[in-house]
């Protein structure tokens, strides 16, 4: 089954846009910030942050 928005495409479209590069921009700073602060064991630490918030929004979001 296909899902297809029925009305405000360019606003999600637009919000799609934003959300990529934002990430993109947060997603090539932080991992420098974090090893500049702790080394490796601030990097993992970050990823693992990283990987519990994205189980928590996945489980807070997903409808089966």
């Amino acid at each position: 089954m296909t899902l297809t928005a029925e009305s405000g495409r360019t606003s999600a479209i637009g919000f799609y846009a934003a959300s990529y590069y934002v990430g993109g921009s947060v997603g090539a700073v932080l991992p420098g910030l974090t090893w500049s602060v702790g080394g490796w064991p601030a990097c993992v630490a970050m990823v693992l942050v990283m990987q519990a918030a994205m189980a928590t929004v996945i489980l807070l979001a997903w409808k089966r």
